[in-house]
């Protein structure tokens, strides 16, 4: 992200989970009531036209001609990952770690979420913005979340974490969703690292971009024009990993994967059961791993 500014790809996020937020209740896939405070007036204008039966399909269409299949994934992937969230805090999990939380909602719309410690991670300019858009929200979760800014470049996680209170010594949760891609590779190497000293049983779940997409030996309907989009932005995608190395990977930094799902797994498990059509894109991954015992 550019200094001085919240990180544009975090409204990209928010607003696909608006858009799915306001479909009937017996259509979607979660609510996040939240989500559209953190959309400028072209999103906000383009939310209207989508409540209107004769503009959504002509809207839902343009937008996936644009990024084919993105909409689809990062609906799925919120659901996904809130069901993971959902399991871990059935467990009795004590902590919830969200890296790069961007606008990141889970804390304040998750049930059974205050019984757990949350720790939000995000660069200073998007906590920022993010509190300011939630108002007199925030302090309803201020004695349970912890919003603290690191750079991932450039900062010593674990040592950002011990300092304001994380434990490692506890069975953790982790979240990192849509910031894998715009790392150098060994900032994700060392955050993994970092993350396997986690007391064994902790899970991480995170998403990737499948490499190929990034070195141009595959081609991804849209995938050129993502790349484009996101150098645009001033986040450029800078790590990936072949879905078939992913767990070699994570096993060499000290986890077991779980499961490793893309747009067809999304497709047939989210959207077909509720008679929908929506196909989502296979240049992104989802990845769910436990820390390995010693």
């Amino acid at each position: 992200m550019r200094e001085g500014r919240p990180a544009g790809t975090a409204q990209t996020v928010a607003f696909a989970r608006a858009i799915e937020s306001q479909r009937p209740p017996e259509e979607r896939l979660f609510e996040d009531r939240y989500a559209r405070r953190f959309l400028g007036r072209d999103g906000l204008w383009i939310l209207r036209l989508l409540r209107g039966t004769v503009s959504r399909p002509a809207v839902l269409y343009l937008i996936d001609r644009i990024g084919p299949g993105l909409l689809p994934y990062a609906i799925a992937r919120t659901a996904h990952i809130d069901e993971a969230l959902a399991a871990a805090l059935g467990r009795g999990i004590p902590q919830i770690l969200i890296l790069g939380a961007g606008y990141d909602t889970r804390a304040l719309r998750t049930p059974g979420i205050e019984s757990a410690r949350v720790y939000e991670i995000d660069h200073p300019d998007t906590q920022t913005f993010k509190r300011a858009r939630l108002g007199s929200d925030i302090e309803a979760i201020q004695e349970r979340v912890r919003f603290v800014g690191v750079d991932f470049d450039h900062e010593d996680l674990g040592g950002r974490l011990r300092s304001v209170g994380f434990r490692f010594d506890q069975p953790s949760f982790v979240i990192w969703e849509g910031v894998t891609q715009y790392l150098h590779e060994e900032a994700v190497d060392a955050t993994l690292r970092t993350l396997a000293t986690m007391a064994p049983g902790s899970e991480v779940v995170f998403t990737y971009v499948d490499r190929a997409l990034i070195e141009g030996t595959r081609s991804f309907p849209g995938g050129r024009r993502l790349l484009a989009a996101v150098r645009l932005l001033g986040e450029p995608f800078r790590f990936g990993l072949a879905p078939a190395e992913a767990g070699d990977f994570l096993r060499d930094r000290g986890f077991e994967l779980l499961e490793d799902i893309g747009g067809e797994d999304f497709s047939a498990r989210y959207f077909t059961p509720l008679g929908r059509t929506d196909r989502a894109t296979e240049t992104e991954r989802v990845a769910r791993a436990r820390v390995a015992r010693a």
